[in-house]
């Protein structure tokens, strides 16, 4: 009988130790409203990119870089699906798959771009872009470095988004498209 009374407490003990680690556990998954976490993007890329943004930009059969001078207002102005983009003053395709992979994976990345609350109010003006020529659609990149924002366009959609925190990686990767371009390794010093 004495047996069954030293069971017993050996039992409560190890039902409360489960209990506490079940316990700590929930905190550690619960947020400060006690509600438990969730993922927000489980996606590997960005949600605030359509899909066909992102498939054509994956299924890129070329890439194109250009160097933009966007205060031009003449015949010489390039329109990409109905915007003006300025004048292209120099264009390179780039076949090095490991860059157009890094630039891909910038672009797509989760981080990349954040939903932004504030509206900046200027004239899109790109600097440089990246057109993505796929199977059976096209993505133009472009990038304002003076107000840091990065539109994609499509023959369906234009979007701008704060770009600040790609900036520095894509002009490293504009730099080497463009090594010897005195206003790439002008604005790369800057970094």
């Amino acid at each position: 009988m004495s047996n069954k009374f030293r069971i017993l407490p050996l039992i409560v003990i190890s039902l409360c130790a489960i209990g506490t680690v079940t316990y700590m556990y929930s905190q550690n998954t619960s947020d400060k409203t006690g509600s438990e976490n969730k993922t927000v993007n489980p996606s590997p890329f960005n949600d605030l990119l359509s899909e066909k943004i992102r498939t054509t930009i994956l299924s890129a059969d070329s890439v194109q870089w250009m160097l933009i001078d966007p205060w031009i207002d003449n015949d010489s102005v390039t329109a990409m699906f109905g915007q003006p983009l300025g004048e292209v003053l120099v264009s390179s395709p780039v076949v090095d798959s490991i860059l157009i992979n890094d630039v891909s994976e910038l672009l797509l990345s989760p981080t990349s771009f954040q939903q932004d609350s504030i509206t900046k109010e200027s004239t899109f003006m790109p600097d440089f872009s990246i057109m993505f020529i796929g199977p059976t659609d096209s993505v133009l990149v472009s990038y304002s470095l003076y107000c840091d924002i990065c539109r994609f366009q499509n023959t369906d959609e234009l979007l701008d988004l704060n770009g600040e925190s790609i900036r520095k990686d894509f002009i490293r990767n504009l730099r080497i498209v463009f090594p010897k371009d005195k206003f790439v390794r002008s604005i790369s010093r800057q970094l």
